[in-house]
């Protein structure tokens, strides 16, 4: 019999709707958060896609849903997530020894050991950038991308014509900006992502033929000859998927940018702290992460009969965690309303808490790879922006409905 036949009987509650995919689309990210407190529990189970799915927040979830053991992630992302942000076939849908082999890889040339020069490197891509933007109005989200993705094209080794800077970073942009879009936005970004493949497709096939020379150092170069345990190469899609996933995650970093500057403006206190003290700018870096949304909520699936707060998550269950809810839940992130960097002093790391790009441990379990690298680049952006003399307009209101969320407001800096 199963865990759930014999152990427990308390039911999880339920979601009204009979199923909760409109609703989801509807509300964005407030629609797990918004059932947990009408129903008054941290987990609830609903319909999503048609398909049985129990959603999950608060204290102990995310140290629940990274659990390696208990849940799986092959086959689980949304298809549209795979066309758009993802890509098929590549880290985020493997398990086990695969997974933990192929973050070997990534590790190897996007972990600790890298950031040094790294950091140089983003510095000096946003001491140029910003050196720009002097005596002009400028949309902030935008030319952080145009910064992101030149930096990121020489760290991974991908050439990068100038005349081909604008329409790739577009690209790359309409990608991670289309996963959560219906309609026009969604196809643009799935449109973007089979233009991003084929131009990686073509360095991975010219890096393999010797027909462009890449330092075996980097990126480009090591996806193109890495080896799966039984000796093959990876497909040419499949190496192109690793490759943009590179650069991808950290052009997210954009949407955290864009906040930046504006409560950089909006608490001129914070300015010399954020420019002359790593610490401190480390503080607010991470405010930031958990104030400004992103992700809304990942799913995972239930590897057999999952037994949390006296609930029973059933084998093969699709299992939703409320990311968001947890970035703003008063038990984990006391007046989680208030922007707030000093909250960080002297707080314990708790790899569970802070998760906007994955919780846990990064070698074994599915705590995003580039997640150091994105620190690196918001490091040299804020650090640059607080430097910058600038007035900005704007307001710190996000729209919520829309996913991944942009403020209602774009931020344009006046720079002098």
């Amino acid at each position: 019999m199963t865990l759930a036949a014999t152990a427990y009987d308390r039911a999880l509650p339920r979601d009204a709707w009979p199923d909760s995919t409109v609703p989801l689309a509807l509300e964005g990210y407030n629609f797990i958060g918004n059932r947990r407190r009408r129903l008054g529990a941290d987990a609830f189970t609903c319909r999503l896609l048609l398909r049985p799915a129990v959603s999950i927040g608060g204290p102990g979830a995310a140290k629940l849903f990274y659990d390696t053991n208990q849940f799986r992630r092959a086959d689980v992302a949304p298809r549209r997530v795979l066309k758009t942000l993802l890509g098929e076939g590549g880290i985020h849908g493997l398990d086990g020894a695969r997974h933990i082999r192929r973050k070997a890889m990534f590790l190897g040339f996007m972990g600790p050991h890298t950031l040094g020069p790294f950091r140089e490197l983003m510095q000096r891509h946003w001491r140029h950038g910003t050196a720009e933007w002097r005596g002009h109005t400028v949309s902030v989200f935008e030319r952080a991308g145009l910064i992101l993705f030149q930096a990121l094209a020489e760290f991974a080794g991908i050439p990068l014509p100038q005349n081909e800077i604008s329409t790739r970073t577009s690209d790359l942009a309409a990608m991670v900006d289309g996963f959560g879009g219906i309609g026009p936005r969604y196809w643009k970004g799935r449109l973007a992502r089979l233009r991003s493949e084929r131009w990686m497709r073509d360095i991975i096939r010219a890096v393999r033929s010797g027909a462009i020379e890449v330092n075996p150092e980097k990126a480009a170069a090591i996806i193109a000859h890495y080896r799966e345990r039984d000796g093959q190469p990876l497909d040419e899609a499949t190496a192109a998927v690793e490759l943009l996933n590179v650069v991808r995650p950290v052009m997210a970093a954009s949407y955290f940018i864009e906040y930046a500057a504006l409560m950089l403006d909006r608490m001129p206190n914070l300015r010399e702290e954020v420019a002359e003290d790593a610490a401190a700018r480390e503080r607010f870096i991470n405010e930031v992460r958990r104030v400004c949304p992103f992700t809304p909520f990942l799913g995972a699936e239930a590897s057999r009969d999952v037994e949390w707060n006296g609930y029973v998550i059933p084998a093969e269950t699709l299992t939703v965690l409320d990311v968001y809810g947890i970035h703003n839940d008063d038990r984990i992130w006391p007046r989680a309303h208030v922007f707030d960097p000093g909250r960080f002093i002297d707080r314990r790391e708790d790899p569970y808490s802070l998760i906007p790009q994955g919780g846990g441990e990064h070698r074994i379990g599915h705590r995003c790879a580039g997640e150091w690298l994105t620190m690196e680049a918001l490091h040299a952006a804020t650090q640059s922006l607080a430097r910058l003399n600038y007035s900005a307009t704007g307001a710190p209101e996000f729209d919520l409905t829309r996913i991944p969320s942009r403020m209602r407001t774009p931020v344009i800096l006046s720079v002098v």
